[in-house]
């Protein structure tokens, strides 16, 4: 069935990392990911010093402007999601992209990987919203 949150984020960013594509080379920053996953398996984002790593993964997952557009319930269904659902809505789109079916290889290839980061920008963008008077957990 999929998540619906996650697949109004990937209908509203896709025009966006589409043409983030056109003018980036996909393939060097997927090569540059899993460098860098190979090297640190157990990072974790420091949310003061942002670099590269950060930058592509924020391109990618992380919007505050759309979760705060979101309704209490629909911050719920976000913040109870995981970075696979998110991988599940955006998969579609990679029979049509081929760029963007690299970023999909990549996050199947390395989902423990992904998850685990995910999960502290999510921390860092639920600590965000609560800060703003929402109640979602």
């Amino acid at each position: 069935m999929g998540n619906p949150v996650w697949r109004k984020y990937v209908a509203s960013k896709l025009p966006l990392w589409l043409d983030w594509m056109v003018n980036n080379p996909a393939i060097s920053h997927v090569e540059m990911i899993q460098r860098f996953i190979l090297s640190n398996p157990y990072y974790t984002p420091d949310f003061t010093d942002y670099n590269e790593i950060d930058d592509v993964l924020t391109l990618l997952i992380i919007d505050k402007e759309f979760l705060e557009s979101l309704s209490n319930k629909g911050c719920e269904v976000w913040y109870y999601s995981t970075f696979s659902d998110f991988t599940e809505e955006i998969e579609p789109f990679g029979n049509y992209y081929d760029d963007l079916k690299l970023f999909i290889r990549l996050f199947k290839k390395y989902n423990w990987w992904f998850e685990r980061t995910y999960s502290y920008f999510r921390e860092e963008l639920a600590n965000h919203l609560e800060s703003q008077g929402r109640t979602f957990k």
